[in-house]
């Protein structure tokens, strides 16, 4: 599980990696209790999860991906966003925002083949009749190798209100990570700590 996709995005909206729509069961855990979920999103940096599951920001989770016909994918992400999905009197429903902090090849794969889905569904596949590319190698052979990072945690403080916040960011060094968290705060936030995860 350490040999393939390990710490590959920063927590930012800033996406790089296409995102591909899906509705696939998944369960998270953070600490010892495991929720229901579904994972709506994916990507080769993130995912995005519909569940009753809360979450802070910077908040490590566990993920088991169980689409149908494979066998269960397992990564780690960090919730660097959550906003609500639905509620009603019975229930609420959070989506929760991640960025893939640890997963193998398997979520490689996943990530190709829901790609490849997306493909056929927006009629930009290969003529029918023709095998796809993607079918012909590896999956991982298909997708650009991730930077690999290393994840920090950085605290954050608004120079006029004096507000904190805590951000989770992945960088090749703390020089890196400090301007990316800087890049997505703004230029009225200074740091006030930053430490590896």
């Amino acid at each position: 599980m350490h040999d393939g996709l390990s710490s590959a995005a920063r927590a930012s909206e800033r996406r790089n990696n296409a995102r591909h729509s899906c509705r696939i069961r998944c369960q998270l855990r953070r600490g010892r209790r495991w929720e229901k979920g579904i994972l709506v999103n994916v990507s080769l940096s993130g995912l995005a999860v519909e569940s009753p599951f809360r979450a802070d920001e910077g908040d490590p989770i566990h993920v088991r991906i169980d689409a149908p016909g494979r066998k269960q994918v397992r990564l780690q992400g960090i919730v660097w966003r959550m906003r609500t999905a639905r509620t009603s009197r019975l229930t609420e429903a959070w989506t929760l925002g991640m960025v893939i902090n640890e997963a193998g090849n398997d979520f490689l794969e996943l990530v190709a083949f829901e790609a490849q889905r997306s493909q056929q569904r927006s009629g930009t596949h290969p003529r029918q009749g023709a095998a796809p590319r993607i079918a012909s190698r590896p999956a991982s052979s298909l997708l650009p190798k991730p930077k690999i990072n290393r994840w920090f945690r950085v605290r954050v403080r608004h120079r006029e209100n004096h507000s904190v916040r805590l951000l989770s960011v992945a960088g090749g060094c703390k020089a890196e990570a400090s301007r990316y968290a800087l890049e997505e705060v703004g230029d009225r936030w200074e740091i006030l700590d930053l430490r590896p995860v």
